[in-house]
């Protein structure tokens, strides 16, 4: 039985990424089997992993996926708009972000770049 998949080919739910001193984490989506949903399980495990990331001095949290969702918990479009991505996204919404541990928000955009397994454009 799956509770919880993340929608992704990397064996953790996070990428590590790094710019200009600024430590990134690109989440995966997070999808909750349908007899599961309703109950918390997504709002818990992103809650967790937020806490998580923020003790472990993450600075930024992105995450492409449904801003309506992912915006109940903080997750802004004026974030995301703030960190490039190295190609182009399918969809012209829902890469949205999170400032943590009081990283203030680039002046200008800063473009990134994944680790060598994740830049590959049919992964985004």
């Amino acid at each position: 039985m799956h509770l919880v998949s993340m929608k992704s080919k990397t064996v953790t739910p996070c990428n590590i990424m790094h710019c200009r001193n600024i430590s990134l984490k690109k989440w995966s989506q997070i999808a909750v089997s349908p007899k599961h949903q309703k109950q918390g399980v997504g709002s818990n495990i992103i809650n967790v992993g937020i806490d998580m990331l923020t003790k472990d001095s993450v600075g930024v949290l992105l995450v492409y996926g449904d801003s309506d969702y992912y915006g109940r918990f903080g997750f802004k479009e004026e974030v995301g708009h703030s960190f490039v991505p190295s190609y182009t996204l399918k969809y012209p919404f829902g890469w949205t972000g999170m400032m943590l541990n009081d990283i203030l928000l680039p002046e200008q955009p800063i473009q990134f770049a994944c680790v060598s397994a994740l830049s590959k454009p049919e992964l985004w």
